[in-house]
């Protein structure tokens, strides 16, 4: 998958897949026109994830997060991949990908405690 900008977005967690070789977010954006938009998101592969933290709770439908990611070339694509994932309580899940993606506290984490 070709990156290049970097996207911020606050969303809500539709579904985490986890699959080999990659694991998928897909989220819902809520815009500042009240429209909501679909992303499709590409995390690491699952021992990766595991390794940062991640399991296959980690996530659950309806939960709100700020993910930071690595999105197409096109802006208008709602796809990327996920550099970071951040929790309301302050919560950060990593993918070990580009960007500071290994943030210093989530690597040795497993959330939910």
């Amino acid at each position: 998958m070709r990156t290049r900008l970097i996207t911020t977005l606050a969303a809500a967690v539709g579904l985490l897949i986890v699959s080999v070789p990659h694991c998928f977010l897909k989220l819902d954006e809520q815009t500042e026109t009240g429209e909501v938009r679909h992303w499709v998101v590409e995390t690491s592969n699952p021992p990766d994830m595991i390794n940062n933290g991640w399991s296959k709770y980690s996530l659950k439908a309806g939960d709100e997060v700020t993910v930071t990611m690595h999105q197409v070339k096109d802006p208008k694509k709602p796809i990327g991949r996920v550099v970071k994932v951040a929790f309301a309580d302050g919560k950060v899940l990593g993918t070990g990908g580009g960007g500071n993606a290994r943030s210093g506290d989530s690597k040795s984490e497993t959330y939910p405690k």
